[in-house]
């Protein structure tokens, strides 16, 4: 199965952020047992690459994408540990030549008709629509719909848990990346449960939402 429709397959990716390298299994951990084995471990620590490459050590079945990936030294500490794929928030085309050429999946953020041509040049077909909720996706995605049928989405910033319908039932938008599952606050008080639980109410709204419901 290609990351593209794996990432489809669950429709939120929950966004992650660690400040100690410990906390990385328990929280993958968690995940995983509320039916959402995928996480995207964001480059806004110095403990990301360490995290990625323990999670995929501990839990080899878990897709772990880095994410804020900015740099060429970033992104080859994230190929090291054992990112899955990247991300980053930005367009880079540096980033993503590079990325190709070592034939590891990167998803770059695109907010513009000029960004997304660019990614499609390079031969990108899912990019990073960030920050949506600020971008106005629920207006922007259709109307790019037209030039560019054939770019997927991977929406991020600003969704709530509340919105995952609007932003799934966008044309040719196939995930969400939330913070809401794993928030910093119960990863620094160890409150895993509540994170498994998140991480099951998600997956419990997701399937209502496909089945329509």
């Amino acid at each position: 199965m290609q990351l593209r429709e794996k990432l489809r397959h669950f429709g939120v990716i929950p966004v992650i952020t660690l400040t100690q390298v410990e906390d990385a299994i328990p929280v993958a951990q968690a995940l995983s047992d509320g039916g959402l084995p995928v996480a995207e471990i964001t480059f806004r620590t110095p403990a990301a690459a360490e995290a990625i490459a323990a999670v995929k050590q501990a839990l080899p079945h878990m897709i772990i994408g880095a994410g804020t990936i900015l740099t060429l030294a970033q992104l080859h500490q994230a190929r090291v540990a054992g990112a899955d794929f990247m991300v980053s928030p930005g367009f880079d085309a540096t980033l993503i030549e590079k990325s190709l050429r070592m034939e590891m999946p990167f998803i770059p953020g695109c907010a513009t008709a000029t960004e997304i041509g660019a990614a499609q040049t390079l031969g990108i077909d899912l990019v990073k629509f960030f920050p949506a909720a600020a971008q106005n996706a629920q207006a922007v995605i259709p109307a790019m719909a037209g030039p560019f049928p054939d770019i997927t989405y991977m929406l991020t910033g600003g969704i709530g848990f509340g919105e995952l319908n609007a932003y799934l039932s966008l044309p040719n938008v196939i995930c969400c990346g939330g913070s809401w599952i794993a928030p910093t606050v119960l990863i620094d008080a160890g409150n895993f449960t509540e994170i498994q639980e998140n991480a099951a109410a998600t997956v419990e709204t997701i399937t209502r939402i496909r089945k329509g419901l």
